[in-house]
């Protein structure tokens, strides 16, 4: 189960993004035989199971959900365009039947209708790891370090699984993992999957473009090695959960691939700082060129991934960063304050826009940054910022708007503070790295 730092980045995200999104495989382009689907929706498949709508499209076939009429309950059905992807198909559902893991969609029944071949599986509710990945960049969020961790760790479970049957996924990306209900994380759409043993080469080359190994690129996978593929995938979902973008963020698919056999691999640790050298030297050996110098088997990273969840954990063990605003203008305070919870999660924000009880609530708990006002009316605000500066050497000042004489100024200087603009003039941004510097420098 997802622990809170995941599920509080979790519970952000779907929030803003509305309704969960119902799937048993993410959504993508539909496929070229669309236009000839072989069940319509409404039909009955085997006297059990009514379509009611389409939810997907994957690799080889069309899933829908269904409303098992027998056990009055919904299911997901995926049913093969073709009859080559029939096979697959097939493969597909004897291959996940045989392995029972809470981050695997659980198979119920493999039959044929009119013909066709369909596979009834689970019905997962939720929303997608790109979904998720996608809404944070746009609101230019970074994930926390332990959520990042937890989530590494959920799908290094799940790979141990696959591969612990034999099994290679071969097309591990954000989209093919959903984040359900329950705390529950999902791998999704084993459309492309392989056994351990499948020989080096193969007539086409699938997968996708971002995630794909160096070896699968050039067509030279040895026998037996098809497993570090998905821990090359692995590490690529590393870096974008913990940097916001994948290694090689390159729109040209012969450029990426290009990148992906030869550039160097970005130092994830330039990119985030906060991230622990040895977790940035995980997610680098997942990523080497040659697979025989990536980690063996998922079960060793998830071994070492769960050593470095328990260190931060006991690194950071409740020590909340806490930011004070004090400032008379209570709307954009309250902006403020909604935009640095969202960005930054873990850090606990304050807002005091009365005068009356400001000393009384900093005696109570010294803030690590004070962001504070000089247009308070009752109280003379720089005599805040002495007080702040007398209690903490360790306490970051800045200082909102103006100052009524320039001794002010030098008075502030000498205290350290930060001049800022006046709240309702101020760049967020420049709020948020005020606070990244100040955390960096109590480390």
């Amino acid at each position: 189960m997802l622990a809170e730092g995941a599920r509080a980045w979790q519970r952000r995200s779907i929030a803003r993004g509305g309704r969960g999104r119902f799937s048993a495989v993410p959504p993508s382009e539909p496929h070229e035989n669309v236009t000839r689907q072989p069940f319509a929706l409404g039909e009955v498949l085997s006297d059990t199971y009514e379509l009611k709508e389409s939810i997907g499209f994957g690799a080889m076939g069309q899933v829908m959900v269904a409303q098992d009429l027998r056990l009055n309950r919904r299911v997901a059905v995926k049913v093969a365009w073709t009859d080559q992807a029939a096979g697959r198909l097939r493969a597909e559902a004897q291959a996940l039947a045989a392995i029972r893991h809470k981050g695997l969609p659980t198979v119920h029944a493999l039959g044929v209708h009119r013909g066709h071949e369909y596979m009834v599986m689970e019905l997962i509710v939720g929303t997608g790891l790109d979904e998720h990945l996608a809404r944070m960049v746009q609101a230019g969020e970074t994930m926390p370090l332990v959520a990042a961790l937890e989530l590494l760790i959920a799908i290094s479970d799940t790979l141990r699984a696959v591969h612990g049957a034999g099994l290679v996924h071969r097309d591990l990306k954000p989209s093919n993992i959903m984040l359900a209900a329950g705390d529950r994380l999902v791998l999704l759409d084993f459309g492309l999957f392989l056994p351990q043993f499948e020989r080096g080469r193969q007539d086409k080359i699938l997968g996708s473009p971002w995630y794909m190994a160096p070896e699968v690129i050039r067509n030279k996978v040895e026998d037996g090695c098809w497993h570090l593929i998905d821990l090359y995938a692995l590490g690529v979902i590393g870096f974008e959960l913990l940097a916001g973008r994948t290694p090689f963020p390159i729109v040209d698919v012969r450029e990426v691939l290009r990148a992906h056999v030869r550039a160097e691999v970005p130092d994830l640790r330039a990119v985030r700082d906060d991230v622990p050298a040895s977790l940035a030297a995980l997610i680098r050996e997942l990523l080497a060129k040659s697979p025989m110098e990536r980690p063996q088997t998922a079960e060793s990273v998830l071994v070492s991934l769960q050593a470095m969840l328990a260190r931060v954990r006991q690194e950071r063990p409740g020590r909340v960063f806490e930011v004070l605003i004090a400032s008379p203008r209570r709307p954009a305070a309250r902006v403020l304050a909604a935009h640095l919870r969202r960005v930054l999660p873990d850090v606990q924000v304050r807002v005091i826009v009365r005068a009356d009880n400001l000393f009384a609530q900093v005696d109570q708990r010294a803030p690590d940054v004070a962001l504070i006002g000089g247009d308070f009316q009752d109280i003379h605000p720089l005599e805040l910022a002495m007080y702040l500066r007398g209690s903490s050497e360790a306490c970051t000042i800045g200082w909102l708007g103006a100052f009524a004489a320039e001794s002010e100024g030098a008075l502030l200087d000498r205290l350290g503070a930060v001049r800022l603009p006046a709240i309702d003039e101020l760049d967020p941004a420049k709020v948020v790295a005020l606070i990244r510097d100040a955390r960096r420098s109590r480390r």
